[in-house]
């Protein structure tokens, strides 16, 4: 793995707004270019230089494992945390931590979101015991939420969807965070934008804001879904 980080990514949600389109399948593996969005993800790693990654399952997760198996067909390296129970992005996260014993700095990726960005130098940007998070020029913050940073760039909170937000910055969906963190967090189902990332802001923690000017682009509606497979039909890959 090198000086790479592993990966968490978030692949456990039930893709409610996506059933019109989605035939019994996970959200994270609906198809596009002839691929799930989860293997387009992978492969994006892979060519960002990681090859390790564990995979937070819920909903049909076998249907997950099934597919990529270890990873091996991939070149990577894929370890599985699956939910019992949804625990919300903030608490599965700490339970896979906790689940691995896992204790290095960490990159997490939602699962139904791609931002087209270089990785070496967002691991650059903040030192050894901060976190970072990467965020998105978007000319209308409406349906995402904002986010807002401070002068010197650090997080000081989410502002939630809503009409009327105009131009901003909104999160892409990628952080680097330290486990430790989550040491500091109550047990249970937990919102990581919502319950986790405000508590951390509040005792202390810096998480530095990193704005790319990659395409955003996600599968959260049918809407966005189309407008992926468009841009999977324009390229041969992520």
């Amino acid at each position: 793995m090198g000086n790479s980080p592993m990966a968490f990514i978030l692949a456990g949600g039930f893709g409610t707004r996506l059933r019109s389109v989605l035939n019994d399948i996970p959200k994270p593996m609906a198809e596009a270019g002839g691929k799930p969005f989860l293997e387009h993800l992978l492969l994006w790693l892979k060519g960002q230089g990681v090859s390790e990654v564990v995979l937070l399952t819920h909903y049909l997760s076998e249907k997950i494992e099934n597919y990529f198996s270890n990873g091996e067909t991939l070149g990577m390296n894929i370890q599985y945390i699956r939910e019992h129970e949804p625990l919300g992005t903030g608490g599965a996260v700490k339970a896979a931590i906790s689940t691995l014993e896992f204790k290095n700095p960490f990159l997490l990726l939602n699962g139904d979101s791609f931002i087209d960005f270089e990785v070496g130098p967002f691991l650059a940007n903040f030192s050894e015991k901060d976190g970072g998070i990467v965020l998105s020029k978007q000319r209308n913050t409406d349906r995402y939420g904002a986010v807002n940073l401070n002068s010197q760039g650090i997080l000081q909170g989410f502002e939630e969807k809503r009409v009327g937000l105009g131009a901003g910055v909104i999160n892409a969906g990628v952080y680097y965070l330290q486990p430790e963190w989550f040491t500091h967090t109550p047990n249970g189902r937990l919102s990581l934008e919502m319950d986790v990332i405000p508590l951390w802001i509040h005792q202390g923690m810096k998480i530095q804001g990193h704005i790319v000017d990659g395409v955003f682009l996600d599968i959260g509606l049918p809407e966005s879904y189309r407008q992926f497979i468009e841009y999977m039909s324009n390229r041969r890959g992520l």
